[in-house]
């Protein structure tokens, strides 16, 4: 009894150990898989940034101007001034074919609803070298009929245009434009207005245009201002006070000659010290490629002549002015 009990026993333990040790065996002879660590990359894509929208109002070209808002532009302005033969001999006879001068100037131009104010100043250079001419009806074989003229005047204005404008683009590049100009401006320099002979008289010495043969020398006698040369009557002809028509000063001199007095002189004379500034018409084309530049071209008529002016502006935009 007591030997079935001992193998019982030993069944059981023998049951209970083998599972336990055939586990044992297969963990050591088992081979274990280790997984590589996970490397996380970042891939960065180069996205293009969104197209940029210009304003078309923004665009330097975009010259079409708005209603009711404000432009203003500061520029400068060269004006060749002509005298044609046909208004010379108006009032003299045998002057030149042509009497030009310039003109420099610096304006500002405020506009607003195809409508320009222009203020400015302008220097003008009156300067001509001496001329012949002859009275106005007068006989060209009398010297005392002739006379040589020299002018170194020249004159400051404050002036203003007032121009309308009709676009010929509608895109705004180009306007024609019409109005006038008005202004004042002072004088300054001298005009020399001398009496000429047909003897020499050792003065400068002038082609005569009707007697080529027979030129024209200038009467340098010198005379007090106002007054007459001593020895008048007996100059060379053309030289003394009954030489001319109700002459009572003697328009003689060396160098440059007699000095015409203006206004202001004692004795005052015809030469002006004022004198005023009006063209009209003033026609031309106004010419603004971009934004920030304007230019004009014009021609007209002036109290001097005829005129051709070209003017050219920079722009600057007026945030502050809003249409209405």
């Amino acid at each position: 009894m007591r030997t079935r009990s001992y193998s019982l026993a030993c069944c059981v333990a023998a049951t209970l150990i083998a599972p336990s040790a055939l586990a044992q065996q297969q963990n050591t002879g088992a081979t274990t898989t280790v997984n590589p660590p996970v490397v996380e990359t970042t891939v960065v894509v180069n996205t293009p940034p969104p197209p940029v929208i210009v304003d078309d109002d923004s665009r330097i070209t975009n010259v079409l101007e708005e209603k009711g808002k404000g432009y203003y532009f500061l520029g400068v302005n060269y004006r060749a001034n002509i005298i044609p033969a046909f208004i010379i001999n108006l009032f003299v006879d045998q002057g030149p074919n042509i009497v030009a001068t310039s003109t420099f100037g610096l304006s500002f131009d405020y506009r607003k609803d195809h409508f320009s104010i222009i203020p400015g100043v302008n220097f003008s250079d009156y300067t001509m070298s001496s001329v012949l001419f002859l009275q106005k009806g007068k006989d060209p074989s009398m010297a005392g009929d002739w006379g040589v003229v020299q002018s170194q005047l020249k004159a400051i204005y404050a002036t203003v245009d007032l121009l309308w404008s009709v676009p010929l683009v509608k895109t705004g590049q180009v306007d024609f434009e019409f109005g006038f100009a008005v202004g004042l401006g002072g004088v300054f320099g001298n005009l020399y207005n001398t009496w000429v002979s047909n003897t020499n008289t050792g003065g400068p010495q002038y082609a005569n245009p009707v007697a080529p043969s027979m030129p024209f020398y200038q009467c340098n006698q010198t005379a007090p201002v106002g007054g007459i040369a001593n020895g008048n009557g007996t100059f060379p002809s053309g030289c003394n006070t009954g030489d001319h028509q109700s002459a009572t000063i003697s328009k003689t001199g060396p160098n440059n000659g007699y000095r015409e007095p203006n206004w202001f002189d004692s004795p005052g004379g015809s030469v002006p010290t004022i004198f005023p500034w009006l063209e009209l018409p003033v026609l031309g084309l106004r010419i603004k490629p971009i934004k920030e530049f304007e230019m004009r071209l014009q021609g007209g008529f002036s109290i001097t002549g005829f005129f051709f002016n070209f003017a050219a502006y920079y722009g600057f935009e007026n945030p502050k002015s809003t249409p209405h």
